[in-house]
């Protein structure tokens, strides 16, 4: 499958925002538009000011990463901890065969 082939709809993409939260506000907003909306990749980079490799390599970043979450069957889990208790519970979440965060 080709990198122009994916789609998610707008409900997925919210629920993977958590695993991509790290990416940029511009590379977030040329997936969302090529992933989502189905547009391309020129007329992206046109809407962005930016050139059709900037937005193919953004695009391509995402979807590893999506990829990457969807195959482990991974969901973001939020809880609050001390600041005391972080490292054991990142620790004990990757003994169960989670990822640290990224």
């Amino acid at each position: 499958m080709s990198i122009t082939d994916i789609r998610y709809t707008k409900k997925e993409w919210e629920s993977y925002l958590p695993a991509l939260r790290t990416f940029s506000e511009s590379t977030l907003k040329a997936s969302y538009m090529v992933l989502v909306e189905g547009k391309s990749f020129a007329e992206v980079a046109r809407d962005v000011g930016a050139t059709r490799q900037t937005v193919h390599v953004g695009v391509k970043r995402t979807v590893a990463r999506l990829e990457k979450h969807n195959a482990a069957q991974l969901v973001p889990v939020l809880v609050w901890v001390t600041k005391e208790q972080v490292k054991k519970v990142e620790k004990y979440a990757v003994s169960l065969g989670g990822q640290p965060d990224q």
